[in-house]
Formats: structure tokens, C-alpha cells, sequence
């Protein structure tokens, strides 16, 4: 019998979403970073959220600069329209580990709110003492990994002949 497949499995968090339960899947995950001066393989933990309607991982600009987070700011920016809306940005690709092994994904650089927000933001956050939130998208993860919700966890697999 052969060894099975790296997999992570992680409780759903319990929110509600006016009045309704709407349960989601957070994970914690360690992302490639570029400092300038640093080890090239400088890494970082971030919060993502698991959304499995959302064709894109995004990550909001400011953050990539503040956390030397590599990516190259469109001198035009994109669009990603989604059912919530558009975002204006820039379309790169991130390098994370996901169930033991570093994996580059494509994703979205939000473009940056005016810092004033973000230091309010970033306060909020300290207050409540939560990192911030990314998005974690389908694009580049369905063709690696299998992703099953079930009994209020989220199980990501590594899948048979994934590259």
C-alpha cells in the first residue's frame, strides 16, 4: 500500500453573515518574501481566507510593499471583476507553502487604499489583535490539490500525478 498524499485539514471558523451562519476556512500560510539585503528565502506567515468561489488569490498592494511581499505594480492597472464587485490592481504571481511544498500561484495586487486608512486599519487590527486577512483562490490550487469541505473542516490534498 503506498504512503497517502500530503493533506491539511483545519476547522471551519464559526461567523455568521447577517444573521446567517456562513462558516469559512482560514489558514495560516508562509509566503516568500524579497527584503531588500536579506536572505533570498526571507518567509512570513499570513492569514489567508479560503474562498472556493474566488478565482483569484488577492493581496492588497500596500501589504506587499510594507511586507516585501515581490511583485511589479502595472504601470495600467487590471481589473478583477468578481460577483462582489471590481478591484483595480496588478496581476503577478506569489510564492507560498501549501501541505509541504513551496507552490507559485497567480494573484491579484489590490491597489493600495490612502495610507491614512491604512494606519487606521492597521491600529484596528493591533486592537484586535488579528493579522491581517488575504485571499486564498481556486486559480493554481484545483490543478495541485483536491479541496473538500465536510464535517466543518476544509481537507486540502495533494493530488495523484500533480505537478
Amino acid at each position: 500500500m503506498s504512503p497517502p498524499f500530503p493533506r491539511l485539514r483545519v476547522p471551519l471558523v464559526e461567523r455568521s453573515v447577517r444573521g446567517r451562519r456562513c462558516d469559512r476556512a482560514e489558514l495560516m500560510i508562509r509566503v516568500r518574501l524579497r527584503p531588500p539585503g536579506a536572505n533570498p528565502e526571507a518567509e512570513r506567515p499570513f492569514t489567508f481566507i479560503v474562498d472556493t468561489g474566488s478565482d483569484a488569490t488577492v493581496v492588497p498592494a500596500w501589504l506587499a510593499e510594507r511586507h516585501h511581499i515581490p511583485f511589479v505594480r502595472a504601470p495600467r492597472p487590471d481589473v478583477l471583476t468578481g460577483l462582489g464587485g471590481q478591484l483595480g490592481g496588478s496581476w503577478g504571481a506569489i510564492t507560498l507553502f501549501l501541505v509541504e511544498e513551496w507552490i507559485t500561484l497567480p494573484r491579484f495586487f489590490h491597489a493600495s487604499p490612502a495610507p491614512s486608512s491604512v494606519e487606521a486599519w492597521e491600529k484596528q487590527l493591533l486592537r484586535e489583535r488579528s493579522p491581517p486577512k488575504l485571499v486564498l483562490g481556486r486559480a493554481g490550487i484545483l490543478d495541485r490539490f483536491g479541496i473538500r469541505i465536510a464535517s466543518g473542516h476544509l481537507t486540502i490534498a495533494r493530488q495523484s500525478g500533480a505537478p
